[in-house]
């Protein structure tokens, strides 16, 4: 589940794109740790399972050359961890993209070549409260299957730096030659309302997951239905000599169009405690205005 789970990171490679100059930007107001654990386990609570109407199907998505939509994305990434020795660590980072695509090759459910034009692709970071901000992607990409990895390229051979490999490598790695993951599984699930399921061995594959993951029906609106996969993991954590409990959850909730299975917003949380002193939280909105 992790690899179709965008986690904001904080990187540096060479050949991105230059930092924007941020010597006007004032530091935001510290991230609140929200309690622990108690928030984690009324977070991630798994939903009990009281179905309701009839079955819901959701059409496997095709996608088509030609096909043009809007991905906006908008992540928060916080880091608040109290150190023994006295250190505490605050890091917020923002990132929010808006990015123009056009399909512009596709076999079956599988997209083979998407043009991205990033209008907008920006993170800022503020670490113990010092701000810095950097553009991420700039102009128009051509995104394509590789060997091992995606192949990026910018029209007339313009040079393509590490860091926009990385990053639009994260934005389309599981959707651009091969099906898109969280569409294949739907399509193949029949629901009703406020039911919860545990996805099989073969959807936990699909999705690359490595806990179990359970999913549910939690909204229909006309065509639009809205599921939610939810998985956590506790157990011991070691650090040093000191021992402590680990909470991993990550949830995502996701509207579906149901007679095409286009996906039109994700809601993604992902969450990682440890005992009563680090939290790493990361939340991500993606929404996909198709142009009908």
């Amino acid at each position: 589940m992790r690899r179709w789970l965008a986690v904001a990171l904080v990187a540096a490679c060479g050949g991105s794109p230059k930092p924007a100059p941020s010597p006007s930007l004032e530091p935001d107001p510290p991230a609140v740790m929200p309690p622990l654990p108690a928030s984690f386990e009324t977070e991630f609570a798994i939903p009990k399972s009281t179905p309701s109407g009839d079955p819901i199907k959701v059409a496997a998505f095709v996608p088509a050359p030609g096909l043009h939509r809007t991905r906006t994305i908008d992540k928060l990434f916080t880091v608040d961890e109290d150190h023994d020795e006295g250190e505490v660590v605050r890091q917020r980072t923002t990132t929010r993209f808006v990015l123009r695509e056009e399909i512009l090759a596709a076999v079956d459910t599988t997209i083979q070549k998407l043009q991205v034009t990033a209008d907008t692709a920006e993170e800022r970071v503020e670490l113990r409260g010092t701000p810095h901000q950097q553009q991420l992607l700039d102009g128009t990409y051509v995104v394509a299957p590789g060997v091992r990895a995606l192949t990026v390229t910018r029209q007339a051979g313009t040079h393509v730096g590490s860091r926009e490999v990385e990053e639009l490598s994260d934005l389309y790695a599981d959707e651009i030659g091969v099906p898109y993951a969280v569409s294949a599984v739907l399509a193949t699930k029949s629901l009703r309302f406020g039911e919860a399921i545990d996805l099989s061995d073969d959807d936990l594959r699909m999705l690359h997951a490595e806990t179990d993951i359970t999913l549910s029906l939690v909204a229909l609106d006309g065509d639009i239905a809205t599921f939610q996969f939810l998985s956590t993991i506790s157990g011991p954590y070691a650090l040093g000599d000191k021992d402590d409990i680990e909470n991993v959850g990550t949830k995502a909730t996701v509207a579906v169009e149901r007679s095409t299975g286009r996906v039109i917003r994700t809601d993604l949380l992902d969450l990682r405690v440890v005992g009563q002193k680090s939290q790493k939280r990361s939340q991500r909105t993606m929404k996909l205005d198709y142009v009908r």
